[in-house]
C-alpha cells in the first residue's frame, strides 16, 4: 500500500510539473519528447500493476492485452 501511495504522490508530482513547464514552452520538440516520458511512465505503472486492474474491472481484458511495453 506504501508503495502504490509513493507512486501515485511521484506521478501527481511529475503531472505537476509537467504542466508547468509546458505551459510556456514554445519548443515543440522538447514537448513532444517530455509528453512521450510521462506517458512512458503512465504506461510502465499499469502494466506493472495490470493484474490488480484487472481484478478489479478497472481494465477489461481486451484493453490489457494492448498494454504492451517492450523496453
Amino acid at each position: 500500500m506504501a508503495l502504490a501511495f509513493s507512486e501515485r504522490f511521484c506521478l501527481e508530482a511529475a503531472m505537476n510539473k509537467f504542466h508547468e513547464l509546458t505551459v510556456g514552452l514554445s519548443d515543440v520538440g522538447a514537448r513532444t519528447i517530455l509528453t512521450k516520458v510521462v506517458r512512458l511512465n503512465c504506461l510502465f505503472y499499469v502494466k506493472e500493476n495490470l493484474g490488480w486492474y484487472l481484478m478489479h474491472g478497472v481494465i477489461n481484458p481486451k484493453a490489457a492485452q494492448g498494454v504492451d511495453l517492450d523496453f
